[in-house]
């Protein structure tokens, strides 16, 4: 993945997931496209999880 984040325990790149959902997939729709994904995997990369914690 030349050194690209993945999600841990797979090779899904977090940057193909991001790009998906600012398409505007769902995260129903990732799940069942990448069975290997969890809905703690889409939260943790969510957009709104860039801001550091104050």
């Amino acid at each position: 993945m030349q050194g690209k984040p993945v999600i841990r325990g797979t090779r899904i790149p977090v940057e193909l997931l991001r790009r998906k959902l600012a398409e505007g997939e769902s995260t129903a729709d990732l799940l069942s496209a990448y069975p290997n994904l969890t809905a703690d995997d889409v939260r943790a990369i969510a957009p709104q999880n860039d801001q550091p914690h104050v």
